[in-house]
């Protein structure tokens, strides 16, 4: 399309009112109406699934135009606008996604505020399972959900507030016969129970590094993992 072409179009095709108080808060208010719409209409030919993933990602754009335009080294697309981003567990399908403001650092209330677009609070509805990292879960999110019939699950960063303290574990490295021995060893699992709601549970299994986890609505019932390893053969002649 020809460049005078694109700007009479974009003179005369406007979704959102430019003179709106919002519109000087929100930088994503131009494209707010259109994307409530799209999301709105794909929502009712989809089944809500039982697992949620939430989680962050980022849509690629390098171009200095965007005022969203964010850089996150830990991501494949370092250059990006940086969305919140609600999606099937199993199958990966996006079913709810915000865009994050640059000023946006509360991972708590993005989590609330898409589960309630996504799925509104409701005594009738099934029970789900979100799970989160690190960076959203928290004590005070899961009580919160479950209030809303959401069971969460997720890593969890051990400064949390209401965290259980004795399940905060530190890895420490020993030398024995000239070998680093890693305390505790590797499959060490530790669990603790809330007192005053049980099935909120607090989690650390030991891998290279602790793993400190939250759920609550998990069991806490040992059982048994199998894994298939395949070994390669090799015969010399």
């Amino acid at each position: 399309m020809p460049k005078n072409r694109f700007f009479h179009i974009m003179g005369y095709l406007h979704f959102s009112n430019n003179k709106s108080p919002q519109a000087h808060r929100d930088r994503a208010w131009k494209i707010i109406p259109v994307v409530d719409v799209l999301q709105r209409t794909f929502a009712r030919g989809y089944k809500m699934p039982p697992v949620i993933s939430f989680d962050e990602a980022t849509l690629p754009s390098r171009s200095r135009y965007n005022p969203m335009r964010q850089f996150n080294k830990y991501k494949p697309n370092r250059w990006g606008t940086k969305v919140f981003v609600a999606a099937c567990a199993e199958t990966a399908y996006c079913m709810w996604w915000t865009p994050v403001p640059k000023d946006n650092n509360s991972g708590e209330v993005a989590v609330l505020r898409n589960m309630n677009a996504l799925i509104p609070p409701s005594l009738s509805s099934p029970w789900r399972l979100v799970v989160t990292d690190r960076y959203y879960t928290s004590v005070k999110l899961a009580l919160e959900l479950l209030h809303r019939r959401l069971y969460l699950t997720g890593t969890i960063q051990t400064d949390r507030s209401g965290y259980a303290k004795d399940v905060i574990t530190a890895k420490i490295t020993r030398t024995v016969n000239k070998r680093k021995v890693i305390e505790p060893p590797q499959g060490t699992t530790k669990l603790a129970q809330n007192k005053l709601l049980p099935q909120i549970t607090a989690a650390m299994w030991m891998d290279r590094n602790p793993v400190h986890m939250l759920s609550s609505g998990g069991s806490r019932e040992s059982c048994n993992v199998s894994k298939l390893l395949l070994l390669d053969c090799y015969t010399r002649l």
